[in-house]
């Protein structure tokens, strides 16, 4: 879509993760991965990481 984008993929599983409102997703870091071309949108993310 025009206005779409900013959409979570990941290149090892093939799958991309659209953005919702009230979801979380989990990745393996070490997969291949990125995003796609925001086209004018904006994200906020929050990051928990632990080892």
């Amino acid at each position: 879509p025009a206005a779409g984008g900013g959409n979570f993929v990941d290149m090892s599983l093939r799958v991309v993760v659209e953005q919702a409102t009230g979801t979380l997703f989990i990745f393996d870091p070490t997969h291949k991965h990125g995003t796609t071309r925001l086209c004018g949108a904006h994200n906020y993310t929050a990051s928990f990481t632990f080892s």
